[in-house]
């Protein structure tokens, strides 16, 4: 008898089809960019002198899309066009609306210089709005001036971008593209060419759609970026049965990420470096996703991490507004967290999880978590 090699695809099928670690990914890595935001928001700029957070820069995000084309391509197949629509629509947009209608409203009304009637009377006040429909307006009349950036929310900025992914997802279960390899590959082929098109073009098109700025100008440029490794999740997905789940196979995926730490996070200076490193992160997302690992104590009772990713600058500002002059960063870091993480909590258990059962016959996760 030949020796059984495990692969991705089998340790899959071994869990019914779920990823037990992706809460646990997701968790950490949404964290991460709690950390990654600390030294802007309290300083106003990176710490480029921190390896290690330098390194969360180039590594988060790849890794927060590579996880969602990886899970996502999982459940569009399961999935009608129309139930696909359905069911990344209400996980996306109620949690979001609430977030930014929360920034407008709430924490504007609060942290705002200005009067309130003129802050609500502020047309800047009603554009921050168009962040539910993933048109970025990162700046609120009058708030956070006082803090080293007045800038309320970085992360929306990647809105668009998972958007744009869903597209990319769309187009796939509407061509069938994944009922044989030769679709795989054109159509890889033809996205990489249009990739490569709005990149080049990038200033052009962001000049002609000025009105959407910044939203376009993200697109055209760090978003591109994003969508490759979401390729290489649906691709992980679509090969499963290829890949080997195995230590060595986890040991050379962190080769590029070990140069990352050689090179300072410094990406930008070794472009070359990037394909490298998006098959690496993408292997990294799929193989800890398959691997049981416990949430932390209070985190177990739910997905927290959508919460901690849309709230977690706004609350770091707030904090670092309402407490001027905490220069610690580790007590800046306590106390933003312990915020994050109750915000988090409410919108899980008052926004989020309703939606879930809401969607339920449009989820597998959702069905075999048993959520009702």
């Amino acid at each position: 008898m030949g020796i059984v090699v495990a692969t991705i695809g089998s340790r899959l099928d071994a869990f019914k089809g779920l990823a037990p670690g992706s809460d646990f990914l997701r968790l950490a890595l949404a964290i991460g960019v709690v950390l990654w935001h600390e030294r802007e928001i309290m300083f106003g700029r990176p710490d480029a002198r921190n390896v290690v957070i330098s390194l969360l820069g180039p590594t988060i995000l790849p890794m927060f899309f590579a996880l969602s084309g990886f899970l996502i391509c999982a459940s569009a197949q399961r999935l009608s066009l129309r139930q696909f629509l359905v069911n990344r629509s209400l996980r996306i947009f109620p949690a979001l609306c609430v977030e930014v209608l929360l920034c407008a409203v709430l924490l504007g009304s609060i942290f705002t210089a200005l009067p309130l009637k003129d802050y609500f009377s502020s047309p800047g006040t009603y554009r921050y709005l168009t962040n539910c429909i993933g048109l970025i307006n990162f700046t609120l009349p009058g708030v956070f001036t006082s803090n080293p950036s007045s800038t309320v929310n970085w992360s929306i900025w990647t809105i668009p971008c998972e958007l744009t992914c869903y597209a990319i997802m769309s187009a796939i279960i509407w061509l069938d593209v994944l009922a044989s390899t030769r679709r795989v590959i054109l159509f890889c082929l033809i996205l990489g060419a249009a990739i490569a098109v709005l990149y080049i073009n990038g200033p052009r098109i962001s000049a002609v759609l000025h009105i959407f700025q910044p939203t376009i100008k993200y697109l055209t440029t760090s978003g591109l970026g994003l969508l490759i490794p979401f390729v290489m999740g649906v691709l992980g997905y679509v090969y499963r049965y290829r890949i080997s789940f195995n230590r060595p196979a986890l040991l050379a995926a962190l080769v590029p990420v070990a140069m990352l730490l050689i090179i300072r996070g410094d990406i930008g200076r070794y472009p070359i470096l990037f394909p490298f490193l998006a098959v690496s992160l993408t292997y990294l997302v799929m193989y800890v996703s398959l691997c049981r690992i416990p949430l932390p104590p209070g985190f177990g009772s739910g997905d927290y991490s959508y919460g901690i990713y849309l709230y977690g600058a706004p609350l770091q500002q707030a904090v670092r507004a309402a407490l001027p002059n905490l220069d610690n960063g580790a007590a800046y870091l306590a106390i933003a967290i312990a915020v994050i993480a109750l915000f988090a909590a409410l919108s899980w258990h008052l926004v989020e999880k309703p939606i879930l059962r809401m969607r339920k016959r449009f989820s597998f996760v959702a069905r075999a978590r048993g959520v009702g």
